[in-house]
């Protein structure tokens, strides 16, 4: 019986859901260039980053001089045997190799979801639901692998027809479903089931989770449910249809600098949601513009992950996501997150927040180092050129309170979300920008 030729599937990243075979005859070259058989889109990587190919009935891959390398399970490498199972990280990418039964006789296949295109829904053995009590019911296979998720597509998980994918990232991915039970769209998100392994881990995601729910505002990105199922751990919230101030900057960029009326707009709306929260006793840390999206219909503002700091706190993913994503998010990090001496309070949200409107105004972060470290220090040590510097245009007014916003100090900036308000509200007066 002839065997399956071995498979590359891409598990995480910009890609997500994309498979390309690896034949017999032809080399895979892997890269974000056009000549490369499989063309990723993922900016961090080479342009011909790496080359996977059979030799003497092995799977050997070999770094083609990329510039930030690559790593087989973990542990960067420059070539490599693949066998099934293993997974090769390029940039935000993540690939999983599948070698079928017969190609690698000392590697069992994964234990992914059996005849996943037609399974119907299935009671769960474990229901761990932050809207109720945990249920015993009789046992169902568990998602053990990032590739099964990226397999709900099409099928149902618990009340929600999964249809298409919003989002991946190293946390795990987020899709667009429609909830059975309500009637209605949401944002599905299912975290990669190694990033909460243990079960300590799992409720003490499952409680910080609870405490979003019954927040409710019009700037914030409502959690509907919460818990974990076959294995892993999910949240279902409200989707918002537009983009991602992320999106927003990459899509306008440095060239086309977005109005600064616009975005006090947007700083007001966003201060109105940390008001909301900080009425519930609670601190974001983690503003950022991807977590900041924006409603098409009618340019709604809304600050999304209200509490996934702190449900993360002390985990297998913080761990990961400050391995991996913090060079990324350390730009809109406070002096007192990167370890200064201050206790992180709703003034850590202010300079978060600061630090976010800086970039959409400018196109670029208020301080960023070539390295980790160069960053950290300048976020502790120096003070960013004024807005104007990068943009004319701007309100005096705006650019002093965006400025105040960033002081190193948390006693130096505005103390609270609703002083901050106060302000950008006053700026808007004065030079006449409606705010309804």
């Amino acid at each position: 019986m002839p065997t399956k030729s071995p498979n590359l599937l891409v598990v995480r990243g910009h890609d997500t859901g994309r498979q390309v075979p690896v034949c017999e005859l032809s080399p895979v070259t892997i890269g974000r260039g056009d000549g490369c058989v499989f063309q990723l889109h993922d900016p961090s990587v080479s342009r011909v980053h790496c080359r996977i190919a059979k030799q003497s009935n092995q799977l050997v891959i070999s770094d083609e001089g990329s510039r930030w390398g690559m790593q087989v399970n973990g542990q960067t490498v420059s070539t490599a045997t693949l066998k099934n199972g293993d997974r090769i990280t390029l940039g935000e990418t993540e690939i999983l190799v599948e070698i079928a039964p017969g190609n690698d006789h000392t590697t069992l296949a994964p234990a992914a979801m059996r005849d996943a295109e037609t399974v119907e829904p299935r009671p769960l053995y474990h229901e761990a639901n932050v809207n109720g009590r945990d249920h015993s019911r009789p046992r169902t296979p568990r998602i053990r692998f990032d590739e099964d998720v990226v397999r709900l597509l099409g099928n149902r998980f618990l009340r929600f027809d999964v249809q298409s994918l919003i989002a991946s990232a190293r946390t795990g991915a987020v899709f667009r479903a429609w909830d059975n039970k309500h009637d209605r769209h949401v944002a599905l998100k299912i975290f990669w089931p190694h990033l909460f392994e243990e079960e300590t881990e799992i409720r003490r995601f499952v409680r910080a989770m609870r405490t979003a729910i019954p927040v409710k505002h019009d700037n914030l990105v409502r959690v509907y449910t919460a818990g974990k199922s076959r294995g892993v751990c999910f949240t279902s919230s409200e989707l918002v249809e537009g983009e991602s101030a992320d999106q927003l900057i990459q899509r306008v960029g440095v060239c086309g600098m977005l109005d600064w009326r616009r975005l006090l707009r947007i700083a007001i709306q966003l201060t109105e949601a940390l008001q909301a929260a900080a009425n519930h006793n609670m601190v974001h840390r983690n503003i950022t513009p991807h977590n900041i999206l924006i409603r098409a219909s009618d340019d709604t503002v809304k600050l999304n992950d209200l509490v996934f700091a702190k449900a993360i706190a002390g985990t297998r993913m913080e761990q990961i996501t400050c391995a991996g994503e913090l060079i990324g998010e350390l730009v809109y990090m406070s002096p007192e997150q990167t370890g200064v001496d201050h206790p992180i309070d709703y003034r850590s949200d202010i300079y978060s927040l600061g630090a976010t409107l800086y970039t959409l105004l400018t196109g670029r972060p208020p301080l960023e180092g070539r390295t980790r470290t160069e960053t950290i220090n300048k976020i502790q040590l120096d003070s960013p050129p004024p807005p104007t510097v990068y943009h004319l245009s701007i309100s005096p007014l705006f650019e002093g309170e965006v400025m105040r916003m960033l002081e190193k100090r948390p006693e130096d900036r505005h103390p609270s979300a609703a002083v901050l308000l106060h302000e950008l509200q006053r700026v808007a007066r004065y030079e006449n920008v409606a705010i309804a």
